[in-house]
């Protein structure tokens, strides 16, 4: 069966993710990079284009751009962002985890790609430098991808996918 898709996405300095729908027995490859499997990882996370062959010789790529600027504030302010998973995909329970910039208030929770809310962890005040973590279980949502959603005081929104996988 061919290679009919390749995606990826990054978590900002921590890891890159790495998915080929549609194939099987597949092998990864970049300049410096080799790895196996239709879900894969690389840490830390490196710009370049991914090139995935399955056992029947098919091929696909993926171009992977990391940006790791920040989650915009008001007038091209930025702010650090702080919202991990791990792990990510997850497979059962992920930890979700945030820090507190400052003391605000602070509400996180998790929705579908529908927009659907599949958990709500926390609404309320953080203080700096406070360190929030939550397991989010995932064993009763079917797979898919998700997105923890963090919503700081003055507007600031950090959003991260979290992938389930069976």
């Amino acid at each position: 069966m061919p290679v009919d898709k390749v995606s990826s996405y990054s978590i900002c300095n921590h890891r890159i993710y790495l998915i080929a729908s549609g194939g099987n027995s597949c092998s990864w490859s970049s300049p410096g990079y080799t790895g196996s499997g239709s879900i894969v990882y690389r840490t830390p996370p490196v710009d370049g284009t991914y090139t995935v062959t399955n056992s029947g010789g098919c091929t696909a790529s993926a171009r992977v751009t990391i940006y790791c600027g920040g989650t915009e504030k008001n007038a091209g302010d930025f702010a650090m962002q702080t919202l991990m998973s791990f792990p990510n995909p997850a497979n059962g329970v992920s930890t979700i985890s945030f820090m507190g910039h400052g003391q605000e208030q602070v509400q996180l929770s998790v929705y579908s790609i529908d927009g659907r809310a599949v958990a709500e962890f926390f609404n309320e005040q953080t203080e700096k430098d406070r360190s929030c973590q939550f397991a989010f279980d995932t064993s009763n949502l079917p797979e898919g991808i998700y997105y923890a959603i963090l919503q700081r005081s003055g507007g600031v929104t950090e959003r991260l996918p979290v992938m389930v996988v069976k």
